[in-house]
């Protein structure tokens, strides 16, 4: 195994399994890129409906955004962020509905009261 930089994240493999190392990222585009898979996928799966999506491409933000300026130092940061960029959103274990407010809950700490969102 050969080695092929401090960070081999930083790159892409070709359909042979070849890595190949890009040094300089087009955010816009890697943007437009997995906007449009993501929004495919959804789509494919029924997931999401062609006129909600011609909407959401209609928007000046659609909600994703792609940032490779900043890098990772060393492994141990490459890992937090990895880390990071897995972790949910919010925890199931903390979001309720109150059916008689016809609301849902979301309770960030046990010992502080209920925060509603509609």
């Amino acid at each position: 195994m050969r080695s092929i930089g401090l960070f081999p994240t930083e790159g892409g493999t070709a359909l042979d399994g070849a890595f190949h190392r890009i040094s300089n990222f087009n955010d816009g585009l890697i943007q437009k890129l997995f906007t449009h898979e993501v929004f495919s996928l959804l789509l494919a799966k029924k997931l999401i409906g062609l006129s909600l999506m011609q909407k959401i491409f209609s928007w000046r933000h659609t909600g994703f955004n792609v940032h490779s300026k900043v890098r990772a130092r060393d492994r141990k940061e490459t890992e937090r962020v990895g880390k990071y960029m897995i972790r949910p959103l919010l925890s199931l274990q903390h979001l309720s509905f109150d059916e008689t407010e016809g609301k849902v809950c979301y309770q960030y700490d046990k010992s502080q009261p209920k925060e509603e969102r509609n």
